[in-house]
């Protein structure tokens, strides 16, 4: 299989929505309109992010957004969303791996991403991943409700 990271564009955005709104449930995500994709991912673009599509032979699989870009330390893993057919195939393996040879490529010793801890699969796929449990936090994700979360931290050695 060949995967690839590709930086988002307008004509990602029905996929985007396609996949939050499969994975709404886990994401515990309110509604989001396609008008309201399109501006916060195109036009009212946060410098201190980039948003990606993974792909699988070509094929949409995933989006994943970074934050932290322009702070030093590390960067987040702020969204992390495999579309369900691609489940369990190395998409999320290859968009973690490309996370954090990002964060190398831009001289960041850290990589953080945080899911609530009800999300098991997310929990046991952090964990499978070299990630450890930094923090616990108490969190009003998309829908509003507060949640507990698990902040999670991988960190290594740079060389300058």
């Amino acid at each position: 299989m060949i995967y690839q990271a590709i930086d988002i564009c307008p004509d990602h955005i029905p996929f985007v929505d396609y996949i939050f709104r499969q994975n709404n449930e886990a994401l515990h995500g309110g509604q989001v309109s396609i008008a309201e994709w399109y501006t916060c991912l195109c036009l009212e673009v946060d410098p201190d992010e980039r948003n990606f599509i993974i792909t699988v032979n070509g094929e949409y699989a995933a989006w994943m957004k970074l934050n932290g870009l322009n702070t030093p330390g590390g960067i987040y893993i702020a969204m992390l969303v495999v579309a369900k057919e691609h489940q369990q195939n190395g998409v999320g393996r290859f968009a973690v791996r490309f996370a954090e040879d990002f964060a190398r490529a831009g001289n960041k010793d850290t990589v953080w991403i945080q899911t609530t801890q009800d999300n098991l699969a997310a929990v046991d796929f952090y964990l499978k991943q070299g990630y450890r449990i930094d923090k616990h936090i108490r969190y009003a994700v998309g829908d509003g409700v507060f949640r507990d979360e698990y902040r999670f931290k991988k960190q290594w050695k740079v060389s300058r």
